[in-house]
């Protein structure tokens, strides 16, 4: 993983955008933080969750963001398309959409307070017959 100053464009792969005076370096614990992770919400002031399109990962920052203390891996391995993350209003569940394939796109949940937690299924999110998960967005959960 590697920081990057806000709007900068950084080399390819995983970066978190951060003020510019950590300006563009490795950090230490990086290598442990999956492919293409992109930011998608702050659990807690050094807790970033991020994701690609297999995963979401809680990444642990020290205080000082020298370096990653810890990575979570909190999907466990998956052949479908997750998007759309997002953090409920009290900050203890993520809600996302997920896709097998070319079927219908379905709004999972995932407590963020227990460790190992499984995703749940809401409902399928059925709209216009040609509409595309790449179309969908999550703005905001109670």
């Amino acid at each position: 993983m590697r920081l990057v100053r806000n709007g900068q464009e950084g080399p390819v792969g995983p970066k978190v955008g951060a003020p510019s005076y950590y300006g563009d370096k490795a950090l230490p614990g990086g290598d442990s933080v999956p492919s293409g992770c992109s930011p998608r919400f702050w659990t807690a002031p050094t807790v970033l969750v991020c994701g690609n399109a297999r995963t979401l990962a809680r990444v642990t920052f020290t205080s000082d963001f020298a370096s990653i203390s810890a990575v979570e891996n909190l999907l466990p391995a998956n052949d479908r398309t997750n998007s759309e993350a997002i953090l409920s209003v009290d900050g203890h569940t993520a809600y996302f959409v997920s896709q097998a394939g070319t079927g219908t796109p379905a709004l999972y949940r995932l407590p963020l307070d227990t460790p190992g937690s499984a995703p749940a299924k809401v409902a399928d999110l059925i709209g216009p017959a040609n509409a595309r998960s790449a179309q969908l967005r999550l703005l905001a959960a109670q």
